[in-house]
């Protein structure tokens, strides 16, 4: 099961790191769900998998959909500061994910209203002939 604000490591095909802004939900064979350890904040895993993409995409094999291996994750190494600096990494980034995640999610309700709408225009089910477009001038 995934969850919003869940990290999300993709290891086939695009190869990234990402963090679910979905609703609940179940992983496809594809994913990996990263758990941090050892009191190691999840933006700061989130971050670091980020950087270290490069060297997962360079370890990577396939010539139809690129994949990486299990044992070649072992492979890549990530530095990690003191309590202190991954507590205030954590302060610092966390309002900025929670904003990412909360217009991603915005993002996803106006493109469905969007196709709801477009629909239902181009069926004829809403008219657009008795628009007020002295009203719609003025808030262009």
């Amino acid at each position: 099961m995934i969850e919003t604000g869940d990290i999300l490591f993709s290891w086939s095909a695009d190869l990234d790191a990402y963090i679910w802004s979905g609703e609940q939900g179940l992983l496809n064979q594809h994913l990996f769900k990263v758990l941090p350890k050892d009191g190691i904040g999840p933006l700061y895993v989130f971050f670091s998998l980020k950087h270290q993409m490069d060297s997962f995409r360079s370890r990577s094999m396939g010539t139809t959909m690129r994949h990486i291996k299990r044992s070649a994750l072992d492979e890549v190494f990530v530095n990690i500061p003191d309590r202190h600096v991954l507590d205030y990494f954590e302060k610092l980034a966390s309002p900025l994910i929670s904003l990412l995640v909360n217009l991603s999610q915005k993002n996803r309700i106006l493109q469905r209203t969007r196709d709801l709408l477009l629909t239902k225009l181009l069926s004829g089910e809403i008219s657009v002939e008795q628009l007020d477009t002295e009203a719609a001038s003025q808030v262009s």
